[in-house]
């Protein structure tokens, strides 16, 4: 992870995050699931409270035209159809991974991060002469570092965080998932 993209966290949010265990097999220790979900709670209510988590990491979490795969469905809109609402989705195991995200972004090393944040501030404002020499970049740092087209969506929230909108990340996205193992 790129710790600059990590959000700066207050004194008790630190304590919180200190307390969240990110492992699903480290939460089958009795009381710990429950004891996780409290601080994931805690954790997520005081950080949107103060606006901290990034408007595009949350898009990606809540609106369905941020969800490339998501076939015209926001991730919590998936929890909530399997019955999941509200705090139980912020105490749900599965929620972690988007948690994770909130706090530090795509979870890719610097040494695919910098060059494609690099390339992106060198366009300046993204023009569709841009989109495909931006996204042969993503497919190419992929395959260099071992990622296969599995890692697309990981791929989309690098170019949401270098400033792409949701339709031009998803041709980054498309990229990538043309990568075969």
């Amino acid at each position: 992870m790129i710790s600059e993209l990590a959000i700066p966290l207050e004194p008790a949010e630190q304590v919180l995050l200190e307390r969240i265990a990110f492992s699903v097999d480290a939460l089958r220790a009795p009381g710990r699931f429950q004891a996780n979900g409290d601080a994931v709670v805690q954790l997520v209510q005081t950080l949107y409270a103060r606006g901290a988590i990034p408007k595009h990491r949350l898009s990606f979490f809540q609106d369905p035209e941020w969800n490339p795969s998501g076939r015209g469905v926001s991730i919590q809109q998936y929890f909530e159809r399997n019955g999941t609402s509200g705090e139980a989705i912020l105490r749900h195991g599965n929620f972690l991974t988007y948690l994770r995200y909130f706090l530090f972004g795509p979870e890719l090393p610097a040494a695919i991060y910098k060059p494609f944040h690099k390339a992106v501030e060198e366009c300046g404002m993204i023009t569709s002469g841009d989109i495909k020499p931006l996204s042969d970049l993503a497919r190419r740092l992929a395959r260099t570092h071992g990622y296969s087209y599995s890692s697309a969506d990981v791929f989309f929230q690098l170019a949401l965080e270098c400033g792409m909108d949701p339709d031009d990340a998803g041709y980054v996205r498309r990229s990538v998932q043309q990568i075969r193992s």
